[in-house]
């Protein structure tokens, strides 16, 4: 059946809302990740300097391993979980064509 969109939530509302920041040109962050900033996700005495780098380090490094297209309904380039630090991220394809991390509640 085909439907009418009646309401859509852009990323760059939800930047503006204060739900969304980014944390590199192609990759945004929800707040709960942005929250996890300052604890000790770095394991160095910069933490709070190096969490944006380090985290777009592991989201580019864990998107590049993924495949094109999902083939066992596992995890693809537009979606992927992630794991760093020993905590779980979920990494998804957002409208940009650039992508949103996120944890697990947030999703």
């Amino acid at each position: 059946k085909n439907m009418n969109l009646i309401s859509q939530y852009t990323s760059d509302q939800a930047i503006e809302d204060g739900y969304l920041t980014n944390i590199s040109p192609n990759i945004i962050a929800t707040v709960g990740v942005w929250e996890l900033k300052g604890k000790g996700f770095t394991n160095d005495k910069e933490d709070d300097y190096l969490f944006e780098t380090k985290l777009v380090e592991a989201i580019e490094e864990e998107h590049n391993k993924q495949p094109d297209i999902a083939t066992d309904g596992g995890n693809d380039k537009d979606f992927f979980t992630l794991i760093w630090r020993g905590t779980k991220f979920f990494v998804a394809r957002n409208e940009t064509g650039g992508l949103t991390v996120m944890l697990p509640s947030e999703y």
